[in-house]
């Protein structure tokens, strides 16, 4: 079973990072979402890219960040740190459903794209995040 099945997440995707979703619910529990955020944040800043991974995953695992678009778009992030592209690739889609007018979604998603050499969705999705947003400079650099 897939740790965010209610948003139809890919199950093996998202098992990169959260093997065992009632250990990770336990490590935030009591947590609001900013202090998760905030955790995972510390935890990155520290060089624990894997445990922010996991503390983000426990948070949505857990419900506390389930319809939360950034908590989705930073694990992806953070999971593209790790090498593992095509899990990103499935945040950032779960971000774009919850956020559909977040530029910074789709600009993630086809920097992840690009990194598969995956070039026309990605510059799909470039363009994409500046028809969202015409002065989302990023995008226009890639």
């Amino acid at each position: 079973v897939g740790c965010v099945p209610r948003v139809s997440a890919p199950a093996p995707a998202i098992s990169a990072v959260c093997s065992s979703c009632q250990l990770l619910q336990q490590t935030v529990r009591g947590l609001s979402p900013v202090s998760i955020n905030n955790l995972a944040d510390q935890q990155q800043s520290a060089g624990n890219i894997a445990t922010a991974s996991q503390t983000i995953c426990g948070g949505i695992c857990s419900g506390v960040l389930l319809l939360d678009a950034s908590a989705f778009s930073n694990l992806g992030v953070l999971l593209k740190e790790q090498g593992l592209l095509e899990a990103a690739i499935s945040c950032y889609h779960i971000a774009r459903r919850l956020e559909p007018s977040a530029a910074r979604h789709r600009f993630r998603l086809g920097n992840s794209l690009m990194a598969l050499n995956r070039f026309p969705e990605a510059m799909s999705h470039y363009r994409g995040s500046t028809r969202i947003n015409p002065r989302y400079a990023d995008a226009y650099n890639n």
